[in-house]
C-alpha cells in the first residue's frame, strides 16, 4: 500500500549517514552486549545494503571500527554471525550482493584477530573460498583481498592444497561464476604469499597446459580468467611474466570457442590498462613482428592485441599511438579477409575509448594524421576550428598530444604556430592533473618555437607560455622564469642569438602577465638595471623586454612608465646599433600605447631629449617625435603646455635640417 504523503518526500539519507557516523563514534564506549545487536542491524536489517553509496560506506566503516575495537573479545559470536550469512543461498538482488560483499570484508577484518596458530584459520579460509562461488564480481574481489593476509598465516602445505583446489575449480568448474571466482581466489593467494608462488606451485606452467588443452574450452577460458585476475590484482608485479603469457594470449585470440576469445580479449584489456612504460617496450616489438608473420592467425592475434592498447593508461597510450596506428593501417590491405577485419576493429577501438564528443567527431581526421605526417596541418586546423563544449578527457588527450607534438617539430612556421596555439588552449580545455604529465614532452618544443625566426610564431609561443602559467600555476614551471632571464643575459654565441633574446623577452613578458602584477613589479628593478648593463647583448635583451612589457600589461603598466623612460632614452645613444634599434622599438611602443594617457610624463622627457648633448639621442628623437605628433596631435595641443611643446618640436626640427 502506498502512502500518499510519502510520494513527493525526498529520501532522508543524510539522517541515515549521520546514524552511521554516530555508531562509529560510539564504538570506543560500546558495551559488549551491544555487539550482536549492532551487526544484526547492519546485516539482517540490510543497513549494509542501503541504496545510497555514502550510507553503505558509513555503515561499513562503523562495522570495521567495531571489529577493530571489540572483535578480539567476541570472536566466536562474530564468526558465527558472518558464517551464517555467507552460508545462505546467494541473493540475485543488488542489495543482497552489497551485503555479501560487506560481510566478506568484515569477516576478513575479523580474521586479523586470529593468532597464526589458531585452528580456526583453515575454517575461515574455507568459508571465504566457498563465498567465491557467489556470482557477483564485487564479492569475489572482496574475498580475494581478504585471502591475502590469511594465507600468510598458513603452512606451505596448506597453501599448496588451496592453490590446487582453486586451480581445479578455475579450469574444470561447472559454472561460469565458479571458475571466475576461483581465478580471483588464486590471485589473492599469490598476492598474499608473493610472486614466488608462481614458481613454488608451478602456476604458470599449469595454466599453459590448460591453454593447450584442445578438448576443454572451459580449461582454456579458466586460464584466461586467471591471467586477467593476476593482471588486475598484482598489476605491475605481474609484468615480468608477460613474456610468458603473451604467446598464450596470441594463440587464444584465434580460439574456435567464442567464450575463450571473449575471455582473452578481457584479459588483454586488463593487461594493457595496467602496463607500465617498461612493459610496453617489452611487448611492443614482439607484437609488431607478429604483423609480418605469414601465418594469418598469428598476424590476426597480434593485431587484436595491438588494438587492446586502446585501454592502456593515457600516458602509455600517447607513447604507443604514433607507432601502432601506422602499422595497423598498413595491414588494412592484407590479402586475408579476417586480418583486414581485425585491423579495422582494432583501429575503431582507439576511437571507442574517446569520450569527448568533439574529439570523437575528429577521430578519423586525427587517425589519418597519425598514419600520414603530411596530414598533420589539416588535423591541427580541424582542432583549432572546433568549438569545445566539454573538457578533453585523458584518452582524448592521449590521441591529440602526439599530433600536436609532431606539429611543433614541423619545419613550417604556420604549422608550428597552430600547434603551439593548441598547446595553450589545452591548458583551458583539460583538467590540470591530466595535462601536466605531458608538459615534459611539449614544453621543450614550445621553447624551440619561441626562438623561431618568424615573429608570428614567436608571438604565438609566448602567448601559449603565458596561458600555461596562468592556468596551471608557476609550481609546474619552476625553472621557466630563471631560464628566460638566463637567455636575456647571454652573449652572442653558437647557441644564443639576437632572435633567441627577442623570443625570450616576448615569452617572459607573457609569463609575467600570467603570474600577475606583483611578480612583474618585483622583477622590474632587475630589468631596468640590466637594460643599462656594461654588456651590450644584455642591454639588448632587457631593452627588448621593455618593448613587450608595456604592450602586454597595457594600462596596468602606466604607473611604471616613469621608471623605464630614462633607460630607453639612454639606449637611444648606445654605441651598439642593435641596442639603439631595441630602444627605438621600445620608444615607439610607449608612444603608440601611452602618449594619449601619459602626456604629462612623455612630453617633458621628449623635450629634454631634443636638447641632449648626445647627438644620437637627438637623431633618434627625429624619428620618434613625428610619430608622437601624428598619433596624438590633438591630445598634445589640448595639453596646458602643448602649444609650447609643439613650438619646441618645430625649432628642433629646423635645427636638425640646418
Amino acid at each position: 500500500m502506498l502512502i500518499g504523503e510519502s510520494l513527493d518526500r525526498s529520501d532522508p539519507w543524510p539522517t541515515r549517514l549521520a546514524l552511521a557516523q554516530t555508531f562509529r563514534s560510539l564504538v570506543p564506549v560500546l558495551p559488549g552486549t551491544a555487539v550482536e545487536p549492532l551487526f544484526t542491524f547492519l546485516i539482517k536489517d540490510q543497513a549494509l545494503g542501503d541504496r545510497i553509496p555514502e550510507v553503505r560506506k558509513g555503515m561499513l566503516a562503523a562495522g570495521v571500527a567495531a571489529i577493530d575495537h571489540l572483535g578480539a573479545d567476541h570472536l566466536p559470536t562474530l564468526i558465527a554471525i558472518f558464517e551464517g550469512q555467507l552460508g545462505q543461498a546467494s541473493s540475485s538482488t543488488e542489495t543482497g550482493d552489497q551485503i555479501q560483499e560487506a560481510v566478506v570484508i568484515l569477516f576478513g577484518r575479523l580474521a586479523r584477530h586470529l593468532a597464526a596458530d589458531d585452528p580456526r584459520i583453515p575454517a575461515v579460509v574455507n568459508r571465504l573460498v566457498d563465498a567465491l562461488r557467489t556470482p557477483s564480481e564485487s564479492v569475489q574481489i572482496a574475498v580475494s583481498e581478504c585471502l591475502s593476509p590469511l594465507v600468510q598465516m598458513m603452512s606451505d602445505e596448506r597453501v599448496g592444497e588451496l592453490v590446487d583446489k582453486l586451480l581445479n575449480d578455475t579450469l574444470h568448474g561447472e559454472r561460469y561464476g565458479t571458475r571466475r571466482g576461483a581465478a580471483y581466489g588464486i590471485a589473492g593467494v599469490v598476492r598474499g604469499v608473493g610472486i614466488l608462488a608462481f614458481k613454488k606451485y608451478r602456476i604458470i606452467p599449469r595454466l599453459q597446459e590448460a591453454t593447450e588443452d584442445k578438448k576443454s574450452a572451459e580449461a582454456r577460458q579458466g586460464a584466461m580468467f586467471t591471467f586477467e585476475t593476476f593482471a588486475f590484482t598484482l598489476q605491475r608485479l605481474f609484468e615480468p611474466y608477460i613474456t610468458y603469457v603473451l604467446p598464450l594470449l596470441l594463440t587464444c585470440f584465434g580460439d574456435g570457442s567464442g567464450d575463450v576469445r571473449e575471455a582473452t580479449q578481457e584479459a588483454a584489456r586488463v593487461f594493457m590498462a595496467n602496463l607500465s612504460g617498461y612493459g610496453l617496450k617489452l611487448i611492443l616489438p614482439s607484437l609488431l613482428e607478429g604483423l609480418d608473420e605469414k601465418q594469418w592467425r598469428t598476424k590476426k592475434g597480434s593485431i587484436e592485441l595491438l588494438g587492446m592498447m586502446a585501454y592502456c593508461s593515457p600516458k602509455q597510450l600517447s607513447l604507443s599511438l604514433p607507432i601502432v596506428i601506422p602499422r595497423l593501417t598498413g595491414v588494412l590491405t592484407d590479402s586475408h579477409a579476417q586480418v583486414r577485419a581485425a585491423a579495422n576493429r582494432s583501429l575503431k577501438m582507439f576511437g571507442e575509448v574517446i569520450s569527448n564528443p568533439e574529439i570523437q567527431s575528429l577521430v578519423p581526421v586525427l587517425l589519418k594524421a597519425m598514419v600520414d605526417p603530411s596530414k598533420t596541418p589539416n588535423a591541427l586546423t580541424s582542432l583549432l576550428k572546433t568549438s569545445f563544449m566539454h573538457y578533453i578527457d585523458q584518452s582524448s588527450l592521449a590521441l591529440v598530444v602526439p599530433i600536436v607534438d609532431r606539429g611543433l617539430r614541423e619545419r613550417s612556421a604556420e604549422t608550428k604556430k597552430k600547434a603551439v596555439q593548441i598547446v595553450g588552449n589545452l591548458a583551458s580545455l583539460t583538467d590540470s592533473k591530466d595535462f601536466v604529465p605531458y608538459l615534459s614532452q611539449l614544453l621543450p618544443q614550445v621553447h624551440i618555437v619561441l626562438v623561431d625566426p618568424v615573429p608570428e610564431a614567436r608571438a604565438t609561443a609566448a602567448k601559449a607560455l603565458g596561458t600555461l602559467v596562468s592556468r596551471l600555476g608557476e609550481i609546474h614551471f619552476p625553472d621557466l622564469v630563471p631560464n628566460l632571464l638566463r637567455v636575456l643575459k647571454s652573449d652572442n654565441s653558437a647557441s644564443t642569438s639576437g632572435v633567441d633574446r627577442q623570443g625570450a623577452a616576448q615569452g617572459l613578458s607573457e609569463v609575467l602577465s600570467g603570474l600577475g602584477m606583483e611578480r612583474m613589479e618585483a622583477l622590474l628593478p632587475d630589468v631596468i638595471s640590466n637594460a643599462q648593463s656594461p654588456r651590450a647583448t644584455v642591454r639588448e635583451g632587457f631593452m627588448s623586454l621593455l618593448v613587450y612589457l608595456p604592450a602586454t600589461f597595457g594600462s596596468r603598466f602606466e604607473r611604471h612608465l616613469s621608471k623605464i623612460v630614462v633607460p630607453i632614452l639612454s639606449g637611444l645613444s648606445d654605441v651598439e646599433e642593435y641596442v639603439r634599434e631595441a630602444a627605438m622599438r621600445a620608444g615607439r611602443m610607449i608612444i603608440n600605447n601611452y602618449s594619449g594617457r601619459a602626456i604629462d610624463l612623455l612630453l617633458p622627457e621628449l623635450e629634454r631629449g631634443m636638447f641632449d648633448t648626445t647627438w644620437r639621442i637627438r637623431v633618434s628623437l627625429q624619428r620618434l617625435i613625428p610619430i608622437a605628433l601624428l598619433t596624438n596631435y590633438s591630445a598634445i595641443i589640448d595639453h596646458s603646455c602643448g602649444r609650447a611643446y609643439v613650438q619646441s618640436f618645430r625649432y628642433f626640427w629646423q635645427d636638425l635640417r640646418l
